[in-house]
């Protein structure tokens, strides 16, 4: 497998630049065709990046990125294009997936009234957090895992995708030294675990991954479901530029 990573800043200078389906398909066939003559197989596209969608979705809105409105009207399906121009140039399609990433800056009233992170947080359940200055989905919420699950479930029903990519993100970094800046502290203590909170945290993810892969697989069995590690580049990597 030689897959390229389309992130969707990436994505967005196409959506950004044709307002047409037909001008969008166009140039990204020919992306495509030239991949696929490079000897690339696969292509791995951020079609939700934050909270948000560049496909049409009863659970998430259309993404800022897309055609620069959160929540605004999607001029057409992007993932639908994409999976077209990637299976008629031979090439495989994963839609990549953000689980837990609802905003990267801590503004919630700039997200979309339609956006469930911004009813939850204005609701105070304990579903959405704001942390080092960003929004996050709480990965301890149930209600949290369930709307992933469905949001991923939507996908593979309704887009002839060959697999679901989660990347990195999970929970944010916390200290775990200090209790009393723990978002999730009043989850961890109602649940009565002995679990130490490290081991608590893996095991939500654990929940969530589980739940995700029944649901691709319950609908597409050759689909694939997968999770890339952390990338760290190497201390030499600004001398080799």
């Amino acid at each position: 497998m030689r897959s390229v990573w389309i992130t969707y800043y990436e994505l967005q200078a196409f959506t950004g630049k044709y307002d047409t389906g037909g001008d969008f398909y166009s140039a990204v066939s020919k992306a495509f065709a030239q991949l696929q003559r490079r000897g690339f197989t696969a292509v791995t596209v951020q079609v939700h990046p934050c909270a948000d969608a560049f496909y049409r979705s009863k659970y998430f809105p259309v993404s800022v990125y897309c055609f620069g409105k959160a929540g605004g009207e999607l001029k057409y399906d992007p993932l639908e294009l994409l999976c077209k121009a990637a299976h008629e140039n031979q090439l495989k399609i994963e839609a990549w997936f953000n689980p837990y990433r609802v905003s990267q800056q801590d503004k919630i009233d700039k997200l979309s009234d339609d956006n469930i992170a911004k009813k939850w947080y204005k609701e105070k359940n304990g579903n959405v957090v704001i942390v080092n200055q960003k929004i996050y989905f709480n990965p301890a919420s149930k209600a949290v895992q369930k709307r992933i699950v469905a949001g991923v479930r939507e996908i593979v029903k309704n887009y002839p995708v060959d697999g679901i990519h989660f990347d990195d993100y999970f929970y944010p970094n916390l200290d775990d030294s200090k209790a009393e800046t723990w978002f999730d502290y009043p989850e961890y203590q109602a649940g009565g675990t002995s679990l130490s909170v490290a081991a608590w945290r893996r095991n939500n993810v654990n929940e969530l991954v589980r739940g995700v892969y029944s649901a691709v697989k319950s609908i597409r069995p050759q689909a694939l479901f997968g999770i890339s590690p952390e990338g760290y580049l190497p201390v030499s990597y600004t001398h080799l530029r």
